[in-house]
């Protein structure tokens, strides 16, 4: 069986493109990955810390990158939250009307995946009432 010039010039084109691909991939980076976040049950005023991978990292004063931020739930973060952003770890100081959701973060590379945080203000508390029973 012997190949064409046609369908060797597309095998080599083909081969060619993917390393573009995977070449401009390496070059423009990859997207933020969260391993994780401490803790995953929290009220507004106590720090979260989001644990992972390619976040950026910070440029002089600024506490986090430029074009990046962090959602929980449909609630991104502002400035004000935020205590620390390097490429590994993120602390966020959780504001007083946030919800249960899911924490994402994005930047310039693109979104991580989702983990779950919930709001210990939306978990319900059982009260146990004793029952006086009188015979």
């Amino acid at each position: 069986m012997r190949l064409r010039s046609s369908e060797i010039i597309g095998f080599v084109l083909f081969i060619i493109l993917l390393g573009v691909y995977v070449y401009t991939r390496h070059i423009i980076g990859l997207s933020p990955v969260i391993d994780g976040i401490s803790p995953e049950i929290a009220m507004p005023g106590d720090i979260l810390e989001i644990s992972g991978k390619h976040f950026g990292d910070t440029d002089g004063d600024l506490r986090h990158p430029f074009n990046s931020a962090v959602y929980i739930g449909h609630r991104r973060m502002v400035l004000s939250d935020y205590i620390s952003w390097n490429d590994t770890k993120i602390h966020i100081m959780i504001p007083s009307d946030i919800d249960s959701g899911f924490v994402v973060v994005e930047t310039e590379k693109g979104m991580s995946n989702r983990v779950l945080f919930t709001d210990r203000r939306d978990i319900p508390v059982i009260i146990d009432r004793k029952v006086n029973k009188e015979s």
